[in-house]
């Protein structure tokens, strides 16, 4: 996929996810932002979360570092107050 920067002079990104479709969602319609990267969505059509975990010690050597990508399977609320009240 690729993803959108908020700067239309910055080039779009390439964005590989798993292809395990049980972390995707639908998603509610809004505009969604991060700040850091740039990157800015309105009305995306999915929500999609990982827990990305390392699965090799970090290298000084140069060689790819491993990462184990498991789904996050609860359907996101984004946008939404999520805080319990009493």
């Amino acid at each position: 996929m690729q993803l959108q920067h908020s700067d239309s002079k910055v080039q779009q990104a390439d964005f590989i996810l798993p292809p395990n479709l049980s972390a995707w969602f639908n998603a509610p319609a809004g505009r969604f932002s991060h700040a850091p990267s740039g990157v800015d969505i309105e009305n995306p059509d999915y929500l999609v979360t990982w827990d990305i975990h390392r699965t090799q010690e970090e290298r000084t050597d140069g060689q790819h570092e491993w990462w184990d990508w498991v789904p996050n399977m609860q359907t996101p609320s984004a946008g939404q107050d999520t805080a319990k009240t009493h």
